[in-house]
């Protein structure tokens, strides 16, 4: 099964980098929709040949996301951040499930939310679970029901 990987963006060049390197290697294909960044990002993203940068005015992170997600060309759709870094055990996991990954499923990650560079695990934020990993099916249903 293959996975496309959605970012929205503005303005991210000192995080894009970091967020597409993790990526490398598990997602197929990145879909970038940037909000007409006016620092390095498009120019980060142009290095990276799997990347599919798309430009559109800024419309809110659901319909952002949204219209990330109807670009996407593979049935699966991971869901990642700009600021968002894959640790090395979900990239490990995600290349395990890959081939194994069920039609029409939505699968819920951990995420460690930081402010700073001071690690968030308590007070209920840890792990701060989000639906990453979703089939474009399911995706689509979704923002149906968000419109």
């Amino acid at each position: 099964m293959k996975i496309s990987a959605v970012i929205i963006t503005k303005n991210e060049a000192s995080n894009i980098e970091r967020c597409l390197n993790a990526l490398t290697g598990i997602a197929d294909e990145i879909i970038v929709v940037d909000a007409y960044s006016q620092d390095a990002t498009p120019d980060i993203c142009a290095t990276y040949p799997n990347v599919r940068f798309h430009t559109k005015s800024w419309q809110g992170c659901a319909a952002s996301k949204n219209y990330g997600n109807n670009l996407a060309g593979h049935d699966y759709i991971l869901s990642v951040d700009a600021d968002e870094v894959l640790s090395e055990a979900l990239r490990k996991e995600l290349t395990e499930i890959k081939a194994e990954l069920e039609p029409d499923k939505a699968y819920v990650m951990p995420r460690l939310n930081h402010i700073g560079n001071t690690k968030i695990k308590y007070s209920g934020w840890y792990p701060d679970k989000k639906i990453a990993l979703i089939s474009k099916k399911i995706s689509a249903l979704a923002g149906r029901l968000r419109a």
